[in-house]
């Protein structure tokens, strides 16, 4: 761990409403030889971390100088891509060649924690006896495992150096992980769809008075068809802004009064998107790095994730619309997403 990373994890687990203070304890910790926090990084973001404690809270542990496994976590969306299987064994590494033999972990007993409960026994983790312990998470179990020379993680596979608290860093390659690639073509392509949709239903609503284009709807979020076109358009903007670094609020519809104007912002909108797409690399959009989002709140994102969320968005106001027109007596057929 760095003293940088703080801000990176607290970022990257915020949907685990882990806090930033956490991270600057466990530097400091790392400072006083307390524990060895390992970070794991893909393609230079953070997807996970986990940590070696010296001392351990657990007394059986501390008795017996087993050092404890403590507080691993992976990004969501990397979940089930050996990650966490590659930390255990930087982990072991770690503890092995600090001259211990013995290494342990606590486990959750309730189902939040199925993953782990599945995961320790493969990897050779036995139960210490003691039965299941009170905790503030429902309750945990202890396991431990006999390190050995035989199955110790080949160090050509690992980029981190015990001697020195800055490199407790696990390098993952891309290659490795079984992650869907989304390239920018294929991107391109579903955007050039979504928006030969969003033309039709534009040249639909022209069929529509200024009265009905402005008629409020009861059931709807946007009461009215500009506005749900509108929103459907700067909902782009706003997320192509996000994976640029900008927020750019959905709050100027009354610059949009007429089919004509939307028609215009949909092109501007299109264009930029259609420019950010051509200008990413394949890694560029498939790695997850911290965004800053409305609120001023930073997340972790994927930008190809980002982006179809952009055309399920899209989707969700044109079904809106398309139920608008119904009941304004004008329906509309053929925007569903063409396949040809």
């Amino acid at each position: 761990m760095r003293e940088s990373d703080a801000p990176l994890l607290a970022a990257a687990f915020s949907d685990m409403n882990k806090m930033r203070e956490q991270y600057e304890r466990y530097w400091q910790e790392n400072v006083e030889g307390k524990r060895v926090t390992l970070v794991a990084l893909l393609s230079g973001s953070v997807v996970g971390y986990t940590n070696v404690i010296w001392e351990p809270d657990y007394e059986p542990f501390r008795k017996q100088r087993i050092s404890e496994i403590n507080d691993m976590n992976t990004v969501t969306s990397l979940r089930k891509n050996g990650i966490g299987t590659r930390m255990i064994a930087a982990a072991e590494d770690i503890v092995r060649r600090s001259g211990r033999r013995a290494i342990g972990i606590g486990i959750g007993i309730t189902p939040d924690y199925a993953i782990a409960q599945r995961l320790y026994p493969k990897l050779g983790y036995v139960p210490d006896g003691t039965g299941v312990h009170d905790d503030a998470w429902g309750g945990c179990s202890y396991s431990t495992k006999t390190l050995t020379e035989e199955d110790a993680e080949p160090t050509a596979r690992l980029s981190y150096d015990i001697r020195s608290m800055e490199e407790s860093r696990l390098m993952l390659p891309i290659a490795k992980q079984r992650v869907p690639m989304h390239t920018a073509e294929a991107l391109l392509d579903f955007h050039e769809r979504a928006h030969r949709n969003l033309t039709a239903l534009l040249a639909h609503c022209r069929e529509l008075s200024g009265d009905e284009m402005n008629r409020a709807l009861t059931g709807f979020g946007y009461p009215t068809v500009r506005l749900q076109l509108h929103h459907g358009i700067g909902g782009e903007k706003y997320w192509v802004g996000v994976l640029q670094g900008r927020i750019d609020a959905d709050d100027d519809s009354p610059d949009y009064p007429t089919v004509e104007s939307l028609e215009a912002y949909r092109k501007q909108v299109f264009t930029a998107t259609e420019a950010y797409l051509r200008s990413s690399s394949v890694e560029e959009l498939n790695t997850p790095r911290p965004m800053m989002t409305w609120g001023n709140k930073e997340r972790v994102l994927s930008p190809a994730h980002v982006f179809m969320r952009t055309l399920t968005h899209l989707y969700h106001h044109q079904g809106q619309i398309v139920a608008m027109c119904r009941l304004l007596g004008k329906p509309c057929t053929g925007v569903d997403y063409p396949i040809t």
